[in-house]
């Protein structure tokens, strides 16, 4: 065998063999857009719910729309390095295009999927993961409905910079309709910890190659009650360089308890 094939096998059977452990603090996909390389360990079981309220408008369009948003995630550990997930949000609109005025509201989507733990530095090296998951079709009112289930692929990551600061990112393809092509996602969070429990971020997310879209940027902090429970809050500024621009603020909670977790 090769010598490049036979460093290449070792770091694939090092990665799925490695034994991960629990993180002594909890680490959330919240705040912000970017999901965490990690697994939530074995037995462990993991909430994220928030609630936002947005206001967008169309710049060269006769359309905005606001309203509220509710998001629920629920992570659950296999094992050390793989966890099932799904996730719920709901969203109320009120629309004003060309003079007339649309209210709708209701489930807007529910995705189940997996998330695998590749690399894990604990935060103090590279980390890597995958995650993959599919919308369920026919959920909520009509005009939120798909026809057929579309799935999501990421790629998740995230490395130390400088020793003070931690950058996080997910790249894949998503699919919005089972008819259409699938778009480029991206995320690019920087954060810091500014103390034992309080840590800050900005970040940037959105679609790679939908012009009149752009991306959007976060701001926010997260807060530790204690090593299994985290508040959070989020300001975000829609459209920085695309044509659907708005701002939106979010707040949240992230709560981590054991199920049948083996020591």
């Amino acid at each position: 065998m090769r010598p490049a094939c036979q460093i290449i096998l070792y770091l694939l059977l090092t990665a799925f063999n490695a034994k991960a452990q629990m993180a002594e603090v909890l680490r959330s996909d919240r705040p912000g857009a970017t999901d965490a390389a990690t697994a939530v360990g074995q037995g462990m079981a993991q909430i994220q719910t928030g609630v936002s309220y947005f206001g967008l408008e169309h710049t060269s369009l006769d359309f905005r729309s606001t309203g509220p948003n509710i998001g629920l995630t629920a992570r659950y550990g296999i094992i050390e390095k793989l966890e099932f997930r799904t996730s719920m949000a709901w969203r109320w609109e009120n629309i004003s295009s060309q003079g007339e005025e649309l209210n709708r509201g209701g489930m807007a989507l529910w995705n189940f999927g997996f998330r695998y733990n590749i690399l894990d530095a604990h935060e103090e090296g590279f980390s890597l993961g995958i995650q993959g998951d599919l919308r369920i079709q026919r959920i909520g009112p009509p005009e939120f409905q798909i026809d057929r289930p579309v799935p999501r692929f990421f790629a998740l990551y995230n490395f130390p910079l400088f020793d003070i600061l931690l950058l996080s990112g997910n790249l894949g393809l998503v699919w919005n309709d089972p008819d259409s092509d699938p778009v480029g996602a991206f995320t690019l969070n920087l954060s810091s910890s500014v103390s034992p429990k309080t840590s800050v971020f900005v970040e940037a997310f959105g679609n790679l190659y939908i012009e009149a879209e752009g991306f959007n940027v976060n701001a926010g902090l997260g807060y530790l009650l204690n090593n299994d429970l985290q508040l959070d809050l989020v300001a975000t500024y829609f459209g920085a360089t695309g044509e659907l621009q708005g701002v939106g603020l979010d707040a949240g909670v992230s709560w981590r308890f054991g199920v049948n977790r083996k020591s």
